[in-house]
């Protein structure tokens, strides 16, 4: 989970989202909203590859990827995985 709001900006940064704007940073600190991050460590390198919005801590209401892109390929396969392990509901992405 994102920790703090430098670490949603550096996400939205990355990934070219919305993410990272002062939105998302009150959405969270009122407690509206958790953002997950996926990150694809490859030897030392780290990347931000994914977002996940979190709303009522049990319904993602997006999972992004660079450009707002839904996930696709190997990392739908793994999202869809972590959704069921951590018993979550997902109806699509929304704007």
């Amino acid at each position: 989970m994102a920790e703090d709001s430098n670490r949603l900006k550096d996400i939205g940064e990355a990934l070219r989202i919305c993410v990272g704007s002062a939105d998302y940073d009150l959405k969270v600190l009122k407690k509206q909203c958790l953002i997950a991050f996926v990150v694809l460590v490859e030897g030392e390198s780290q990347k931000y590859v994914g977002c996940i919005e979190i709303r009522n801590e049990k319904v993602v209401h997006q999972a992004r990827t660079f450009c707002n892109h839904s996930f696709s390929g190997d990392l739908e396969a793994v999202f869809d995985q972590w959704l069921k392990k951590a018993n979550l509901q997902f109806h699509g992405n929304f704007f």
